[in-house]
């Protein structure tokens, strides 16, 4: 999927516009970062969105830039008047012609602005029909490109390095998982003998399962090898970032991606990333699978995650129309007057010190970064958050979103055990007890593990609770509650 033509990247170009905060962090926490990873934004054309969000930025100090003298005109003006009082007239300026002309020149730079921005930009450009052939070119310089260059090669990365608690930043919400272990001493039995195990390679586990899951067919699915690594511990190793006063590389050969397979170091780890974007890009389902061997047992791990719509306040690009009627003109005349009012006064203050503290911002930030660099031994170069999760809903928007991340989650699921269990049957290895995982995953029961189980009562499902021979206990579920909810309209 062309992620430059999805609805995903133009919500999130269309975003640039409507949300000041969510241009102002993409560019303080993306463009301008220069020490820390870059999280993924999934089937985002993230080069394409930043443009957006710094043509905004610009075209809104332009627009300031071009009110401030008229404001300073307006007041120098109103000043010569004897009638001016300083504590009563500054706001709001006592009229005269020469105010009103200058106002009228204001009252028309902000109309064309609100025109261009919403009729042109958002109803035209941004529209489903015509984004695909639209893309805004903006005269950058060689940093600009090239950090442009470097972030868009970031979003093929295949190694994530994670700033905070998840170790799958860019992924959205937790989604539950589950995790068991199995023996692999004991031998299959056939014909009344017990056979014995074959060796194997967990590179053989891997493709075996990575191969049936392909065959699935499923629209969207993709798999990828990701090496996850703690930002904390990456200071010194040149595998991961040239020097410390730079950017963790995003990348490495597949070779290096291999020697991490079955690593059992607990700051970096090895999953295939099986992922499923559906909805055009507004729904994502990710699948973090991960195999742990020794010559006793393998560890099985398997985490869900996912990535709700985008928000709804971004939507509102498809509800407009580039087509002007009376209506229209009213609403457009009526808010441009009172963004002149209340704006007007204030552009002399947001030009100057707001460039002011942009640039002495910056200034400070680079400061302590590489102050904490230097200082901190264990200065984390992760990442915490991507482009697409800063515009993430905490809602499905359609019913049929949630029961196809049901479907995914199910479909994939089953694939993964049922792959297991055949490639570990073709080593002559006992399955029984990957059975009884199955049936206990499949029916989101509850895993015990070891002895004997007897209880006169069980609950399962979520932080369930289970009175177990007369003693009550909270039981884990196999299963955890997704982090995104479903709307419901109240009465």
């Amino acid at each position: 999927m062309n992620s430059s033509k999805t609805d995903t990247t133009r919500y999130l170009c269309a975003a640039a516009y409507l949300d000041s905060n969510f241009r102002n962090s993409v560019i303080q926490q993306i463009f301008k970062e220069e020490y820390k990873a870059i999280a993924i934004s999934h089937d985002v054309d993230l080069p394409i969105v930043i443009q957006h969000c710094l043509g905004a930025k610009k075209r809104e100090f332009i627009r300031n830039l071009l009110l401030a003298p008229l404001f300073v005109a307006q007041l120098a003006s109103s000043i010569q008047d004897e009638s001016f009082h300083w504590w009563r007239d500054l706001i709001f300026l006592p009229f005269n012609w020469s105010n009103f002309i200058y106002f009228l020149v204001a009252f028309s730079i902000i109309i064309v602005d609100k025109w261009f921005i919403r009729y042109v930009r958002l109803a035209k450009d941004l529209s489903k029909a015509n984004f695909g052939q639209f893309y805004l070119h903006l005269k950058q310089n060689e940093r600009a490109k090239n950090i442009l260059a470097e972030l868009a090669k970031a979003q093929q990365s295949n190694v994530i390095v994670f700033g905070e608690f998840s170790p799958f930043p860019g992924s959205g919400f937790d989604d539950g998982g589950w995790s068991f272990s199995l023996n692999l001493n004991q031998g299959k039995e056939q014909m009344g003998n017990v056979l014995q195990p074959k060796p194997f390679q967990i590179e053989e586990l891997y493709e075996f399962i990575a191969h049936h899951i392909k065959t699935l067919d499923l629209p969207g699915l993709s798999i990828e090898d990701k090496l996850c690594v703690d930002g904390e511990k990456i200071r010194d190793n040149k595998l991961f970032i040239a020097e410390r006063f730079t950017r963790p590389y995003s990348q490495l050969n597949s070779e290096e991606i291999k020697k991490f397979v079955n690593t059992t170091a607990y700051h970096i780890r090895y999953y295939k990333h099986i992922k499923v974007i559906s909805w055009n890009g507004d729904f994502i389902f990710s699948v973090f699978l991960r195999f742990v061997k020794n010559q006793k047992k393998i560890f099985v791990e398997n985490s869900y995650f996912l990535l709700p719509p985008i928000k709804t306040e971004y939507r509102q690009v498809d509800t407009l129309n580039s087509k002007l009627n009376l209506r229209k003109v009213n609403q457009l005349l009526v808010e441009s007057l009172l963004t002149t009012v209340f704006l007007s006064p204030f552009s002399p203050v947001m030009v100057v010190f707001g460039a002011f503290m942009e640039f002495w911002g910056d200034r400070k930030y680079r400061k302590e970064m590489r102050y904490q660099i230097k200082e901190m031994p264990n200065f984390n170069y992760g990442a915490i958050t991507s482009v697409r999760e800063l515009a993430t809903s905490s809602n499905y928007t359609h019913y049929f979103q949630k029961l196809d991340r049901e479907m995914y989650l199910k479909v994939i699921e089953r694939q993964i055990i049922d792959s297991l269990s055949e490639f570990l049957d073709s080593k002559n290895i006992d399955t029984s007890e990957l059975t009884e995982r199955r049936t206990a995953i499949f029916n989101s029961g509850v895993l015990v593990s070891g002895g004997s189980f007897q209880a006169t009562n069980v609950s399962s499902g979520t932080n369930t609770k289970a009175i177990i021979n007369g003693v009550s206990g909270l039981v884990q579920s196999v299963t955890s509650k997704a982090g995104v909810s479903q709307k419901h309209n109240k009465k």
